[in-house]
């Protein structure tokens, strides 16, 4: 019987051709789908946005990222309201894709009016989506390219459906990575696949099919803290502030300070403090230079916005790294660690 020790050269080179084959048919084996994302200012405010690639004359458009809608939706070409924003992220021209099929549906959403069609969608890698459902609007609406992401239809207007479909990801899912604009640091958002190197700790897993966690407490930098009473919050990178009735936001803002305007001096944002919330058990901060924010005329508000339902915007979700599985209906988050790292696993929750 032959000993570890007695192992001949020849086969220890065997054994490492194994292993190194094995490691990489494991990480071949996470397919997944991955989009750069990066910050633009619209409205005097940051937004998150990403390119698609369209049709048979694979156009690109920029789009603006939003996970608190539902659709993809574009500016065509015959546009005749096309303003520079629209023409900076690239206008489709639905009638020269030889591959586009208006389906005669009529699209209303935002201010933007339009009819919906299929086209082909192609993936960063090359892949394409076959036919994929989208609006084309041929007005100038509030935000000019959309690409929603909160779809949860089994069909082509679901992109995280239609990518596994393709065969270019293993699971209906998606996860982002808001990176760190302030610093240059652009981020991702990935369908099929985790990214372990962009958050800390261990993922919390929720039971949601939504993309909402629960705001469990808001710890004031004075020390006050306020019962959230675990209020669902929906992540909507197309919104900026937190949303909310006014029940909640009202004591909060008085124990700011923020005046009955909703204003707060702009120098506060310069203010080396902080705000902790906790979510459903995990703890992060946010500064003062989110928390407050500048308004299109120059003054400054809280983060806390009295309007309709309960969400959370991209100045506070910025700070967290999310993910949603829609084939578990399970929405997990972490804090998140900025890094160009790439370390992808599959879904875990």
């Amino acid at each position: 019987m032959q000993s570890f020790y007695s192992i001949g050269s020849a086969t220890l080179s065997k054994l490492l051709v194994v292993l190194v084959l094995t490691f990489c048919s494991v990480v071949e084996a996470v397919k997944y789908e991955s989009l750069d994302v990066w910050v633009e200012q619209l409205f005097s405010r940051p937004f998150y946005f990403t390119n698609v690639t369209l049709g048979s004359q694979k156009q690109n458009v920029t789009v603006l990222v939003d996970t608190g809608s539902y659709y993809l939706y574009v500016e065509d070409v015959q546009n005749t309201g096309c303003n520079d924003m629209c023409k900076k992220h690239g206008p489709f021209d639905s009638e020269h894709s030889t591959t586009f099929h208006n389906l005669s549906l009529p699209f209303n959403e935002f201010n933007s009016k339009g009819f919906y069609g299929t086209d082909d969608f192609w993936l960063p890698d090359g892949k394409k989506i076959s036919q994929f459902r989208f609006a084309v609007t041929r007005n100038q609406g509030e935000f000019g390219n959309l690409f929603g992401l909160a779809s949860r239809q089994e069909d082509a207007r679901n992109i995280y459906w239609a990518t596994k479909q393709a065969g270019a990801a293993d699971t209906q899912g998606y996860a982002f990575y808001a990176g760190d604009y302030t610093k240059g640091i652009a981020g991702k958002y990935t369908i099929g696949a985790l990214d372990r190197a962009k958050y800390e700790g261990e993922l919390q897993v929720f039971d949601h099919e939504e993309l909402k966690f629960p705001f469990t407490t808001l710890t004031l930098a004075d020390g006050q803290v306020f019962q959230m009473n675990n209020t669902l919050m929906l992540f909507d990178t197309g919104a900026r502030a937190i949303g909310t009735t006014k029940e909640i936001a009202d004591p909060i803002n008085k124990a700011l300070g923020v005046d009955e305007k909703g204003q707060v001096p702009c120098s506060w944002r310069n203010l080396d403090k902080s705000v902790e919330f906790n979510l459903g058990g995990l703890n992060f901060s946010v500064p003062y230079s989110d928390f407050f924010h500048t308004n299109p005329d120059g003054s400054c508000s809280s983060a806390f916005q009295i309007g309709a339902g309960n969400l959370m915007g991209s100045d506070i979700s910025r700070h967290l790294y999310f993910a949603a599985n829609q084939e578990t209906k399970k929405v997990a988050i972490a804090k998140i660690r900025v890094t160009d790292e790439t370390d992808m696993i599959p879904f875990n929750f």
